[in-house]
């Protein structure tokens, strides 16, 4: 399983303020969170509006388990790495270049990789499909 664990510091409490006080606008969302191919699709307003609903909801959760030192699933890392890149105006890579450095970095044999490479893959796409779900009320 893969997660990940932040160091809470005086830096780290400052880029929360700022993105606790920022809601993304839809256009921030997508240069975040989506793929090439997933930007090339056109979203339906509904879909616009349940994404930043969800975004949010990750976005909350990430920031509440930092602060008490949880550990962060994928999204929840995916996500907060994403944003602090953003926040530090280091130019962070497409999305499929950032899949492709967690798959390398978290597994030293080839072997390791590849199932580590299908499991990245797996965790990314129910990332997306779950905030691009419909909540049901």
């Amino acid at each position: 399983m893969l997660w990940a664990e932040i160091t809470v510091d005086d830096e780290i409490l400052k880029f929360i303020d700022n993105i606790k006080e920022h809601t993304e606008s839809f256009d921030e969302i997508k240069d975040l969170v989506f793929t090439k191919k997933r930007l090339s699709t056109d979203c339906t307003a509904s879909e616009m509006f349940y994404l930043t609903l969800q975004f949010q909801e990750i976005k909350r959760s990430a920031i509440d388990k930092i602060l008490n030192n949880k550990r962060l699933n994928f999204p929840e890392g995916f996500l907060i790495e994403r944003l602090l890149a953003k926040y530090m105006n280091i130019n962070y890579p497409s999305v499929e270049e950032h899949i492709k450095e967690i798959r390398l970095n978290s597994c030293p044999d080839r072997k390791s990789r590849r199932e580590n490479q299908r499991k990245v893959t797996k965790l990314y796409n129910q990332f997306i499909n779950s905030i691009l779900s419909k909540r049901k009320e």
